[in-house]
């Protein structure tokens, strides 16, 4: 993405260390962001309140929201899983940007980015941990795709924490990576699983 006008990379680490590096020269832009108790497993970059940050989250359970430009954490931690956070995804409004984690609890959990405060409670559906998730929009809504250890796909309606529509399913594993995207103008989803497939789906039919 871009901080400060510049193209960046950001990257997370076993190491328990966020990084910055310059994508033209190689080289780390900046000290690493340390504050995280063990792996880092999702990094993000957004905008809020006309600033430039940083979102991480690791195995310490915790979401992390960090000044690129100081390499100091904005507030304290968002808290409210229980187990390691897999994958985060920033989305939301102007107004309201918001940041979604999910777990190896089996819950997905949505964030005010401006507040920290969580946007109700835990989704709940999965019965085994979440790797995989993405924010989309579909009939002027903003949805959440997830995709599971029960090798499903789901989607739920951001503002009531609802389903839409049944689980999507045809993987044959764990499903491990989710993309939203456009195709021909229509919204999709891509899937990656551990069945060594990955499929495309038609959000708003809710079929490969």
């Amino acid at each position: 993405g871009r901080i400060g006008g510049r193209n960046m990379i950001v990257s997370g680490s076993w190491d328990g260390t966020v990084r910055l590096w310059d994508p033209a020269t190689g080289e780390l832009a900046r000290e690493p962001l340390t504050g995280h108790d063990g792996p880092v497993g999702g990094v993000a970059i957004g905008r809020l309140r006309n600033r430039d940050v940083i979102v991480s989250s690791g195995s310490d359970a915790t979401v992390r929201l960090w000044d690129p430009q100081t390499g100091r954490q904005l507030r304290r931690p968002l808290v409210g899983h229980h187990r390691a956070i897999g994958t985060i995804a920033l989305g939301g409004t102007r107004t309201r940007p918001i940041v979604i984690s999910t777990s190896g609890d089996a819950t997905i959990r949505a964030w005010d980015l401006a507040t920290g405060e969580p946007l109700g409670p835990a989704l709940t559906g999965h019965d085994a941990w979440i790797r995989g998730a993405a924010i989309s929009r579909l009939r002027g809504r903003q949805v959440i795709v997830s995709g599971g250890g029960d090798a499903t796909v789901r989607v739920w309606d951001l503002d009531t924490g609802r389903q839409v529509g049944e689980p999507l399913t045809g993987h044959q594993g764990p499903v491990d990576a989710v993309a939203a995207g456009h195709l021909d103008g229509q919204p999709v989803i891509v899937t990656g699983s551990w069945d060594t497939t990955v499929r495309i789906w038609d959000l708003a039919a809710g079929r490969q």
